[in-house]
């Protein structure tokens, strides 16, 4: 399991998917011609190792430093050089985040709280299914 950060760094040339700033974003709706604005990081459990055609998927828990749980996933990763994850449309950078012994444990403790209650839906199962491969890599 590894709990990194990611950064959006620059949109990817030619995308077709345009970089709209924070007050043209619409949160929670289908943004089917954008991507979200360039200038955040997020905090989270990586679930899957990078690799060419699949998504960088993580359990978020931070973006921009306020705490924000979620789910993030990018659009396919088309290329990887060094800590430089180009998507579709997207370039990110992925870097280890510090994080104590406590820490990972009260954050572990507080995904595992927040399934608990939850017993419906494809978004919980998917959420479960994730929850269950991050604690299966401790």
């Amino acid at each position: 399991m590894r709990y990194v950060q990611i950064t959006k760094i620059a949109p990817v040339e030619g995308r077709g998917a345009l970089t709209p700033t924070w007050d043209n974003y619409q949160f929670g709706a289908a943004n089917p011609i954008s991507s979200l604005p360039r200038d955040y990081t997020l905090t989270g459990f990586l679930l899957d190792l990078p690799s060419i055609g699949n998504r960088l998927r993580m359990l978020r828990d931070t973006r921009n430093g306020i705490a924000a749980l979620g789910f993030f996933e990018s659009t396919p990763i088309t290329n990887i050089v060094g800590g430089l994850i180009h998507s579709r449309n997207s370039v990110y950078l992925l870097a280890q985040s510090e994080i104590t012994p406590n820490e990972l444990l009260a954050k572990l403790e507080m995904w595992r709280s927040l399934c608990a209650p939850l017993s419906e839906g494809t978004q919980l199962r998917t959420l479960r299914r994730c929850f269950a491969s991050v604690i299966s890599t401790t």
